[in-house]
């Protein structure tokens, strides 16, 4: 089902769906835009979105998961790209805990360390074996993008 409302609270609707679907139901929420071609653009926001809480949420807002609904349609082109991040993730999931934890901290290695009560040498060393075991250094912006959609995408 698409519905496609005015001055309505994303949130009510979704509580309202949920309400009505149950809580296995799965939501796609796109952006607020203006005009009938915001609207058509907003029902592909709230596609994507929904592409993206059918592999692991209830309901998802665009605006809050836009970049990982914008690589919907890319995942195959991508997949090479996230192929040894997914394997240690899988392997090593400590590792890709560490990595998320930093950069949940904001780059931080001390608020990362508070996080998962360790000691920051212990999350550099992580970081650096994350970097190792799969080319993709946290610390860069690239690297902890494609750690970080490799590992929650």
């Amino acid at each position: 089902m698409t519905a496609v409302v005015q001055r309505a609270d994303p949130a009510d609707l979704v509580s309202r769906v949920t309400n009505l679907g149950g809580e296995k139901v799965r939501v796609g929420v796109g952006l607020h835009r203006a005009g009938l071609a915001g609207a058509e653009m907003s029902i592909g926001d709230a596609e994507r979105a929904l592409a993206v809480a059918e592999r692991g949420g209830g309901a998802t807002s665009f605006e809050d998961f836009w970049l990982h609904a914008s690589l919907v349609d890319s995942r195959e082109r991508l997949q090479p790209l996230f192929t040894a991040v997914r394997q240690v993730a899988t392997e090593q999931p400590q590792l890709a805990e560490t990595v998320l934890a930093f950069a949940e901290a904001g780059l931080s290695l001390v608020n990362a360390a508070d996080a998962l009560t360790m000691h920051p040498s212990t999350v550099s060393y992580r970081l650096g074996q994350w970097h190792k075991l799969t080319g993709s250094d946290p610390r860069t912006f690239a690297g902890l993008v494609r750690s970080v959609v490799g590992i929650t995408g």
